[in-house]
């Protein structure tokens, strides 16, 4: 038998013990090549429809008549305008977008009875992951995902791990993506398919003027092309088909990866991850099989029907107009368009009669068609227009209405949450990765305690089983400075001693931020010594101008939290240390306030203003007490 032969059916090689397989992942290296280009055309064969479907969806959704999926033809298949459509399809998915994507929630690493310095690497994970998809633009990226799943029903980012030490993020189309359907007969959370392969159309002399394939110029040149993956591809330059394939470790076989052409391996290795490099999203779970269902799919007939009776109206009002009739000979001379002209008549004088272009029933099919495809898809057109119900003007009412109007898409927001949890792990994957071959420490900038730091991964670093990844819910704090304001007259009024916390919602008001920045000043100071303590064992002198009540209570809660933090014993003798410090403080300074009272007294006069710091009463009454009478922590700003 020929080693890397293909039979039509199914990818046949022979493997070093005499045997035979049909898994391009268990033939040797001298089929390989041919192994893993017969894996991909069986593949490619068998899913002619789906990539056909997609490039029809796109069609549908850009108003484009693509001859196929590559950019050139997808330029060139501009709409003329000569034909009227009208495309709720595309209103709808934008309007979807604009309601579900731009909601993005961030991940959270939750240990369980960890001590104190796993916590807090968790919490540098969080950060460290942070900081990863604000640089690869993940926001934008999740966007572009988000609608291919609306158009194909699936939705890709693969991310790369680089050679400069960072990772990239790469947009790919379901259309490249092969996996076995007979596989995957059902989709389970975490589970991905056995193998996987990526199949792209890229120019002979793009390969041959990598440095690292020069080598390999003549096989590729000789490579083949494989035309039914890629709907009708066309290129200015000669393409070739480059195959990445993955198989996962499972059941004690070992994972590998493989980059090739149809005569040639370019990169052969294990592949160690559970899952292959990708985050995938679905608009809509398919029953069976791995591919999902998109929107566009979902109301193809019926935009093909309104697109049908739309240029039917058209036609229709083209063929309008009016016409004059008049008796055979009654006029003595020609009507022409001239203004005030005089015409005389005999008898009979001539009628206007002006042609009806269609019936009423074409404008009401058009509205009906027009409003449910937004009903399929679950959007509202007030949601499209940027409008809202009639009537609604309160802000209670709008935020009651935009929550119903959300249960709509809880089961697709709760797909978009797995989806982030994906990149998450695959950002530690690909810094793991990093590390490993040695392509350096993958870096990111991560927001920490005292804003932007260098993390590396060695600083993040945690065993898988060591925490358990959640989405982190998206805040009820409105991002418009508008709803901000709104929402803090709402809840202070609530409750007098949650009005200090409130005030640093409304952070991130670009006329209100220096403001808040000085109103928080001392809670922030607080924070910090008492932060300082427990994250690095370093003791800091409390200032004598500090908010010692704040100081206190941060104390306070720390020690009174150090079993369920983890804080060792050292740095809890210094949290009590701070604590007797700030006591003597508190004490000083009622003493003088006294001293300054009797004296102010007896001279007959108003305590002096200046010099030492002033507290109330009630502060007073606090600091001798104890910190359970202190008030909450925060910034009492005028008019909360």
């Amino acid at each position: 038998m020929r080693r890397g032969s293909f039979d039509g059916r199914r990818p046949i090689a022979a493997k070093k013990d005499g045997t035979t397989t049909n898994l391009w992942w268990e033939a040797p290296k001298d089929a390989l090549a041919k192994m893993v280009f017969a894996t991909a055309t069986y593949l490619a064969d068998r899913q002619r429809r789906r990539i056909a479907a997609n490039l029809h969806h796109l069609r549908v959704y850009s108003n484009r008549l693509a001859a196929s999926l590559n950019g050139s033809a997808f330029t060139e298949g501009m709409n003329s305008g000569d034909r009227i459509r009208l495309n709720a399809t595309k209103s709808a998915i934008d309007a979807a977008v604009a309601q579900i994507a731009t909601n993005q929630p961030g991940v959270m690493h939750l240990t369980s009875g960890a001590s104190y310095e796993q916590r807090k690497r968790a919490e540098r994970l969080d950060k460290y992951v942070q900081g990863w998809f604000h640089h690869l633009q993940l926001n934008i990226a999740w966007l572009g995902v988000f609608l291919d799943s609306c158009i194909d029903g699936l939705g890709a980012l693969k991310f790369v791990a680089k050679q400069n030490g960072k990772i990239g993020i790469e947009r790919v189309r379901s259309d490249s993506i092969f996996v076995d359907d007979n596989e995957v007969q059902a989709l389970v959370p975490g589970a991905p398919p056995r193998y996987m392969l990526e199949m792209r159309a890229v120019g002979r002399n793009v390969l041959t003027s990598n440095p690292m394939l020069k080598k390999f110029a003549k096989q590729i040149e000789q490579a083949e092309f494989l035309e039914q993956a890629h709907a009708s591809y066309a290129a200015v330059d000669d393409p070739v088909t480059l195959i990445e394939a993955w198989k996962v470790p499972c059941a004690g076989s070992p994972g590998r990866h493989v980059i090739a052409v149809s005569n040639q391996v370019f990169l052969d290795e294990e592949w160690a991850f559970d899952k292959p490099p990708f985050a995938f999203f679905r608009w809509n779970d398919a029953p069976i099989g791995f591919y999902g269902i998109g929107a566009v799919e979902e109301v193809l007939p019926i935009q093909i029907e309104l697109n049908v009776i739309a240029q039917k109206l058209q036609r229709l009002m083209h063929f309008a107009t009016s016409i004059l009739v008049k008796k055979q000979g009654s006029m003595q001379q020609s009507m022409t368009n001239e203004d005030w002209a005089v015409y005389e008549y005999i008898d009979t004088p001539p009628q206007a009669i002006n042609m009806t272009a269609a019936s009423g029933e074409f404008y009401n099919q058009i509205d009906r068609l027009y409003r449910t495809i937004y009903e399929i898809l679950g959007v509202s057109q007030m949601s499209a227009t940027g409008t809202k119900p009639p009537g609604l003007y309160s802000g209670d009412a709008i935020r009651l209405y935009h929550d119903v109007a959300t249960r709509r898409y809880r089961h697709t927001e709760q797909r978009g949450a797995q989806f982030f949890i994906d990149c998450d792990e695959q950002v530690q994957d690909r810094a793991r990765e990093i590390v490993k071959r040695g392509y350096g420490t993958a870096r990111t900038l991560g927001m920490g305690d005292k804003g932007l730091e260098q993390l590396d991964w060695s600083d993040v670093a945690m065993e898988k089983d060591m925490f358990i990844v959640r989405p982190r819910p998206v805040s009820i704090i409105p991002s418009e400075p508008a709803g901000k304001v709104e929402l803090i007259k709402t809840l202070a009024p609530l409750n007098e001693q949650m009005a200090p916390y409130i005030v640093s919602s409304i952070s991130g008001i670009p006329d209100l931020e220096a403001m808040v920045q000085k109103a928080n000043a001392p809670q922030a100071y607080a924070e910090r010594l008492v932060s300082n303590i427990i994250e690095y064992g370093r003791f800091e002198p409390v200032e004598d101008v500090a908010d010692l009540g704040k100081v206190q209570n941060e104390v306070s809660i720390a020690i009174q939290r150090r079993e369920e933090l983890g804080i060792p014993a050292d740095r809890v003798s210094l949290l009590r240390r701070l604590a007797a410090q700030v006591d003597q403080k508190l004490k000083a300074q009622a003493m003088a306030q006294m001293m300054a009272a009797g004296m102010g007294q007896q001279m007959g006069g108003p305590p002096p203003m200046g010099g030492m710091p002033q507290i109330g009463s009630e502060q007073l009454a606090a600091g001798m007490q104890g910190p359970a009478n202190l008030t909450p922590p925060g910034s009492q700003v005028p008019g909360l």
